[in-house]
């Protein structure tokens, strides 16, 4: 992302959050019998690597969402630049 973003551009990056687990494969509800990968990060693990990538966070939100068995998913949501921008 960070050779397409435009020098003053902002990106904007959505992770789940890390609450037991790292990594999960779990079913997806779209299309029955089909499962998708997914890794989770808690905030601090994804800011890290962020930064690590050349980019600077320049605002942060959490975003809870209901999930269609009734558990509900925590967005970890980044607003992110280029560091040298």
């Amino acid at each position: 992302m960070g050779r397409i973003l435009k020098s003053e551009g902002v990106g904007f990056i959505s992770v789940k959050e890390k609450k037991k687990t790292s990594e999960a494969l779990l079913p997806y509800p779209r299309n029955p019998g089909t499962y998708r990968y997914w890794s989770f990060c808690t905030k601090t693990e994804f800011a890290r690597a962020l930064r690590k990538s050349g980019f600077r966070v320049i605002r942060f939100m959490k975003h809870l969402e209901p999930e269609v068995n009734g558990s509900k998913t925590t967005w970890l949501c980044f607003f992110v630049k280029n560091r040298l921008a």
